[in-house]
């Protein structure tokens, strides 16, 4: 039997927000998935190719690494949920999904929005779970067809990918990826490129960037400690890497603190 992944869920932000009349934003692009799922209209979504009126009849899934803006035209009552996930979700084509929204997914975000006010003991035990519950919901929606890599990649590969998930807070070089492979340097960039489309690197980085998004959400770390704990330079190197990215200095993405 082949190995089974667990998809290393981490849910980052979640909440439920009434009357929301602050959501004209332009070129959002965040290097986490956003779920939204809103019981009143009023909100639009839109890319380059479209325009969508969000209804409560839908559920919107937006993966990592997709350009979009948001409009408002009435005031709307909101609910998101920031999360990342693993293989072999980080091979998802970068686009909007549309699903009907079906009752036991609405029951569930329900009883969130029951818990997210609460200072209970257990609150936050069944939040993991009604959030991790919802988040997995949808990820089983997405078709095969929507996975840019459905096959396994060699074992090298993996190992490497495996090496580079855990190890965001420093650069991993090329030649220790490629030695821990028993491959020339030059092969086993090539091999990388060949079965995941980009480069080791660049595959570090969007990792780095990745818990950079997440520790500006969750904490009150400087951009020195962050820029430090994702192994950057400097804050200065950082922050062009993630406002490269995501379009949006770190200062910029952490001070707007807004439901997109």
């Amino acid at each position: 039997m082949d190995k089974c992944h667990d998809p290393d869920i981490k849910i980052m932000r979640c909440d439920y927000r009434y009357g929301i009349t602050t959501w004209n934003y332009k070129n959002i692009f965040n290097s986490y998935w956003c779920l939204y799922w809103n019981n009143t209209a009023g909100a639009i979504i839109s890319t380059s190719y479209f325009e969508h009126r969000l209804e409560p009849t839908e559920f919107c899934l937006i993966a990592p690494e997709t350009l979009f803006s948001t409009e408002l035209k009435l005031p709307f009552n909101h609910f998101f949920l920031h999360f990342t996930a693993g293989v072999p979700f980080d091979q998802i084509k970068s686009k909007i999904y549309f699903f009907p929204a079906d009752e036991i997914v609405i029951k569930q975000i329900e009883m969130i929005r029951s818990l997210i006010p609460s200072q209970a003991v257990l609150s936050s035990v069944h939040l993991s779970l009604l959030t991790h519950a919802v988040v997995c919901s949808m990820l089983l929606k997405i078709k095969d067809s929507e996975f840019k890599r459905l096959k396994r990649c060699s074992p090298l590969i993996e190992a490497a990918l495996d090496t580079l998930n855990k190890k965001t807070s420093t650069i991993v070089p090329n030649e220790e990826l490629a030695e821990n492979a028993g491959m020339s340097v030059n092969g086993f960039i090539r091999l990388f490129a060949k079965e995941l489309g980009i480069t080791p690197q660049k595959y570090s980085r969007r990792k780095r960037i990745e818990k950079a998004s997440i520790l500006l959400h969750l904490t009150n770390k400087s951009l020195d400690d962050i820029a430090t704990e994702t192994g950057f330079l400097d804050r200065y190197h950082f922050s062009r890497a993630f406002k490269e990215t995501t379009n949006y200095s770190p200062a910029e993405f952490r001070k707007q603190q807004i439901s997109f």
